[in-house]
């Protein structure tokens, strides 16, 4: 029994034994191999080319330099307001001078055969206006037009026709045949021998040429 104890422990020291010489074997083997691969010269080892790549680098290198641009004007200062200047209108001079309607003594409409319609009283007047209404009566010649300024006493004639109108046009008068100025325009109906009735139309407009 003592002899087969003193058998088993041989056998695991000789085991033992084995195991560390194996060790250290593959110990020195790894270092000779290390000093091996620093002895041998560097041609011994091919060095690999890097890949190529894709995007090749350009020949010219580009301009990156910042370039200034101006700024452009806002719309602001561009513009130029133009103020418009306001003329007083001489009309409202005229109006504030002007009499009541009942002052120069006449209707534009005091019967119906010698009526003016149109322009209405105290109408302003530039260039040629057409006056409208009607100019008849029995055993009827011709019909008048006669003018005045609002101060003057004496008319001046103006114009006449042989024919009778009914609401239609009696005449055109070109404004800027006269001044500027405030007006008395008149109608009379004659027959045919010779007599108009008292009653004539008339208008007061203002004339602004």
């Amino acid at each position: 029994m003592r002899g087969l104890v003193e058998n088993k422990r041989v056998i695991w020291i000789v085991a033992l034994v084995l195991s560390s010489a194996f060790c250290i074997g593959l110990i020195l083997a790894g270092l000779t191999a290390v000093g091996v691969m620093s002895f041998l010269p560097s041609s011994k080892f091919p060095t690999l080319e890097p890949a190529q790549t894709l995007f090749p680098t350009p020949d010219r290198t580009p301009d990156l330099t910042p370039v200034s641009v101006a700024a452009s004007p806002t719309a602001t200062e561009n513009f130029v307001f133009n103020i418009p200047t306001i003329t007083p209108n001489p009309t409202a001079t005229l109006r504030r001078e002007l009499l009541p309607s009942s002052a120069f003594g006449g209707s534009n409409c005091p019967r119906q055969q010698v009526c003016i319609t149109f322009p209405r009283v105290d109408s302003v007047l530039r260039g040629p206006v057409e006056f409208r209404g009607t100019a008849t009566r029995a055993n009827f010649d011709y019909y008048k037009f006669e003018f005045k300024t609002e101060s003057a006493t004496d008319w001046n004639f103006l114009t006449r026709f042989k024919k009778p109108v009914v609401n239609n046009v009696l005449m055109e008068w070109h404004t800027r045949t006269v001044p500027r100025g405030i007006y008395l325009v008149r109608l009379i109906v004659v027959d045919k021998t010779g007599n108009y009735w008292p009653e004539f139309a008339q208008v007061r407009v203002i004339v602004e040429r």
